[in-house]
């Protein structure tokens, strides 16, 4: 009986375990590393809604893009930059967010608005030398009528993408 009575762990030397473990589990956290980049972000203004863009200017950022993404606020996207204009293509690996995907040329002219299918890797390329892709959430695009041959301001300030491969 002394035996059992001293192998008990007190209560209160559980109690901030179980604190560390709750506020774990209320953050989202799994205690696992994220294997998604910090990504930049501009403020991108389409048809007159604001968006906040994260942006893919290196190719690691571009290879990674919205990848395993569970969720995408209506007012978020990706904008995709690339060094030179040429033919862009897309596939959704590892991405389960249905997509919006518009190419764009080097004056922001829509030139292809898609739609994407999550975890479709079947390679999807603009129809005409683009420099710039945009994602956004499925439908987007629709709810703000956009059409290929719209033009996007883009941001002055924009980081100089690193060179793409060839």
């Amino acid at each position: 009986m002394l035996r059992h009575a001293q192998s008990r762990i007190p209560l209160l030397a559980i109690v901030p375990m179980l604190v560390t473990l709750l506020a774990i589990q209320l953050s989202g956290c799994d205690g696992a590393p994220t294997t998604a980049p910090a990504f930049p972000t501009t403020a991108l203004t389409i048809k007159g809604q604001r968006f906040v863009m994260e942006l893919a200017a290196t190719e690691k950022q571009r290879e990674q893009g919205l990848m395993h993404r569970q969720a995408l606020p209506d007012d978020h996207g990706m904008l995709f930059l690339f060094a030179r204009t040429h033919t862009l293509s897309f596939w959704m690996a590892n991405t389960p967010l249905p997509l919006d995907l518009l190419y764009l040329d080097e004056n922001g002219k829509i030139v292809d608005i898609l739609s994407l299918k999550p975890n479709d890797t079947t390679p999807v390329p603009s129809s005409a030398p683009s420099r710039y892709a945009i994602e956004l959430k499925r439908g987007t695009a629709d709810k703000l009528d956009l059409h290929v041959g719209d033009t996007i301001a883009l941001p002055a300030d924009l980081p100089k993408p690193e060179p793409d491969p060839e």
